[in-house]
């Protein structure tokens, strides 16, 4: 996984977040207490997928 992307789990973490990897399927469920669930893509595969990342946890109420 992309340093970057460990380093928004990390802050997701401490504000609150839980995380469960998905080891077959190469995706991480980000769990928003009061909010929704967002599911990332552990490897993204185009240049964008950081950003996505960002746009969904600004969506859920996160600033991070």
């Amino acid at each position: 996984m992309k340093r970057e992307l460990e380093d928004l789990l990390r802050q997701a973490e401490a504000a609150g977040c839980t995380i469960r990897r998905n080891k077959r399927g190469g995706h991480v469920k980000v769990l928003v207490p009061g909010g929704p669930m967002i599911v990332l893509s552990a490897s993204p595969s185009d240049w964008r997928g950081l950003l996505n990342a960002r746009a969904a946890f600004r969506r859920a109420g996160l600033d991070i």
